[in-house]
């Protein structure tokens, strides 16, 4: 059903609705345990919202890319996205979405400093 969401945004020129396509199926990426493929949407969605202007999502996608990194080892790259998140997050006023990087950057750092 997203796969096809997204088929049809595309088709109607709506680069927010493949956007948000793009984020929803890296988050299934995310818990089938495909991190690659997470990534690779990732790179997709997030060119998509920072061009139209969509910091809360483009920060979204920013954690999930920081998930994908955290699962594949990367952990330099995940505190990077993560960073990058808590800074929209912080400019947004978002409390919620700043303790949340807040969170994930504290453990991706207790992960590289064990």
């Amino acid at each position: 059903m997203r796969k096809r969401f997204g088929q049809i945004s595309k088709q109607i020129g709506d680069r927010k609705g493949v956007a948000t396509s793009y984020s929803s199926l890296t988050e299934v990426r995310n818990d089938q345990g495909d991190y690659q493929g997470a990534l690779k949407l990732c790179e997709r969605a997030l060119p998509l919202f920072r061009e139209i202007g969509e910091k809360s999502h483009t920060a979204s996608v920013l954690n999930n890319c920081g998930n994908a990194m955290s699962a594949l080892g990367d952990h330099k790259g995940a505190f990077a996205n993560y960073n990058q998140a808590r800074q929209i997050y912080e400019s947004l006023g978002d409390k919620t979405g700043i303790a949340l990087q807040l969170h994930n950057i504290g453990i991706v750092q207790g992960i590289k400093d064990t």
